[in-house]
């Protein structure tokens, strides 16, 4: 029986409804799973993202230790090359040191040496002058044992040897080849004048004899 057409109708359109829920299921399905997708995704994503923030933060902390040690280590030659130079300049310091006490000790030694062969030569003159005055001057030279610049020239009339009571004497300073009158005893009138004869001219021998003649004067008036 050939079917009317209201039942075809509705044969076609079920058979289109149909059709058309099952588009709708699978939209439905595929959208769900899109969804689904998405949501993965995002919390892929946000692992991602927390991991890459994670590990941004521990190579921010690297860089700041790398960034300490680097300034620590920048420091530290700084400090050595200060450490370096102030010992560059104490080796300086002590080389030029060194070079002025070499200088001064060869200065020390040379005048030594000038000195010990001019007190050899004052005292060869003075072993010298010390037997020429006993002889012809009755007087003999004496030390004086708190300065080895210091003399006293001690004269005698009747004895032969001299006595330990110094009774006419002077006493003089020697040093740097100059005289000085340092006491006489007994004062003289013209001390002052033959002082400072000796003292310009540094004839000993003159003043020795004057002051001897001056003396003998003295003793035959009293």
């Amino acid at each position: 029986m050939m079917k009317s057409n209201r039942e075809m109708f509705i044969n076609s359109f079920e058979e289109s409804l149909e059709t058309d829920l099952e588009d709708i299921r699978k939209f439905t399905e595929e959208r769900e799973k899109s969804k689904i997708n998405k949501e993965e995704i995002m919390t892929s994503w946000k692992k991602r993202v927390e991991s890459k923030k994670n590990d941004f933060e521990e190579l921010r902390k690297e860089l700041l230790n790398c960034d300490l040690e680097l300034k620590t280590k920048i420091a530290e030659q700084e400090a050595q090359r200060r450490e370096e130079e102030e010992r560059e300049k104490r080796i300086t310091l002590l080389k030029e040191e060194i070079c002025e006490l070499t200088i001064e000790k060869k200065r020390l030694e040379k005048d030594f040496e000038e000195k010990k062969e001019q007190a050899s030569k004052t005292f060869k003159a003075l072993v010298a002058a010390m037997a020429f005055y006993k002889l012809h001057m009755k007087c003999y030279i004496e030390y004086s044992k708190s300065s080895s610049t210091t003399f006293s020239f001690c004269f005698f009339y009747d004895e032969d040897k001299p006595s330990k009571e110094h009774d006419y004497y002077v006493t003089l300073d020697y040093y740097d080849e100059h005289w000085k009158v340092l006491a006489m005893k007994p004062t003289i009138s013209c001390e002052k004048m033959v002082a400072s004869y000796l003292e310009e001219t540094g004839d000993i021998i003159g003043f020795v004899s004057h002051v001897h003649n001056v003396y003998a004067e003295m003793r035959k008036k009293h």
